[in-house]
């Protein structure tokens, strides 16, 4: 199995920019569970690039802990039952990654955060990877639901892609948490990220 690294510009923890080199950021395990929390215009971009890239994932706006323990596939057990990783991994594979894409926050995704935080602290545990991919493009600003979001969540993060979305809202939570911080200026430059770090149908090379 390949174990993908993200090499990009790196915003440290004064928020100027770095290059660092490849082997310092941590390693994108699979299999790789993804789910969302608030809405975005570009959900469907991201989704787009997943599936031209054919890159295996288990996605669900509502994946609960329930579904996270049961393991790729949510561990299916019937060869009908559609699943990303039914090719590529037994049922029930526990998950290494957990990929959480960040939209402008609702009143829904507000209640999504305790779901979405007891995933992250669960496949955090075993030494498992959390990244945050924000895509808040429309921005306008101070969002007090997502910096709350922020604030529960960074503590398990490892790496925040900020996809020509500011950082703001994350600032304060960012002062006692050191995931590394990764700024996209385009949404397309989040295709070019998995591009080159999954491949096309290569998760499990």
């Amino acid at each position: 199995m390949r174990s993908v690294v993200f090499l990009l510009l790196v915003i440290v923890s004064t928020f100027s920019y770095a290059i660092i080199p490849a082997e310092v950021l941590p390693p994108i395990l699979d299999p790789v569970l993804m789910t969302v929390c608030g809405s975005s215009v570009e959900l469907s971009s991201v989704n787009y690039f997943c599936e031209t890239l054919f890159i295996a994932r288990d996605y669900s706006k509502t994946v609960t802990l329930e579904d996270a323990k049961k393991g790729a596939g949510f561990g299916v057990t019937s060869d009908s039952t559609p699943s990303y990783f039914h090719d590529f991994y037994t049922p029930g594979t526990s998950y290494k990654s957990f990929i959480i894409i960040a939209g402008g926050s609702t009143e829904l995704s507000k209640a999504d955060i305790s779901r979405i935080k007891d995933i992250a602290m669960f496949i955090k545990e075993p030494r498992g990877l959390v990244v945050i991919i924000d895509i808040d493009v429309e921005s306008t600003g101070y969002d007090s639901i997502k910096e709350e979001f922020a604030s529960a969540i960074l503590p398990y993060v490892d790496i925040l892609i900020l996809a020509d979305s500011p950082i703001e809202n994350y600032s304060q939570a960012l002062q006692s948490s050191t995931p590394v911080v990764i700024s996209l200026p385009t949404i397309v430059d989040l295709m070019l990220l998995f591009i080159r770090d999954f491949g096309a149908g290569g998760c499990c090379d």
